[in-house]
Formats: C-alpha cells, sequence, structure tokens
C-alpha cells in the first residue's frame, strides 16, 4: 500500500541521486531479506540483511 510508495519516494529522493548509484533488494529462498546500496564514487557501501529468526547484521563501509 501507501508505506511502500513513500519508501520508494524515499528512495529515489535520497540514496539515488548520482550516477552509478545502485540500491538492492531482495529476499532469499531461507527467508533472509537483503538490501545492498553503493554510492556510484565508491565511497560508501552498506547492507543488512534480516533473518527469519529476527538476527540482523549491518555492514557499512566508507571513507573519512
Amino acid at each position: 500500500g501507501n508505506e511502500m510508495k513513500n519508501e520508494i519516494i524515499n528512495v529515489f529522493g535520497g540514496i539515488l541521486n548520482k550516477p552509478g548509484d545502485k540500491l538492492e533488494a531482495s529476499v532469499t529462498k531461507s527467508g533472509n531479506k537483503v538490501v545492498k546500496i553503493s554510492s556510484g564514487d565508491g565511497l560508501f557501501k552498506a547492507s543488512k540483511t534480516v533473518y527469519p529468526n529476527g538476527t540482523v547484521h549491518e555492514t557499512r563501509t566508507y571513507k573519512q
């Protein structure tokens, strides 16, 4: 519904704003929800995995 529409607008407004910026989201066969983002200039990368048991694994790689 509406929440998804707002999320999509947020993605286009915030994360995807320069050439080469990338956003990838999927649900694996085992039920893991995975989101990966990276900036086109290579200065920022992040990923978040939410496992069915509630465990969350996040990574961030960036230059200061």
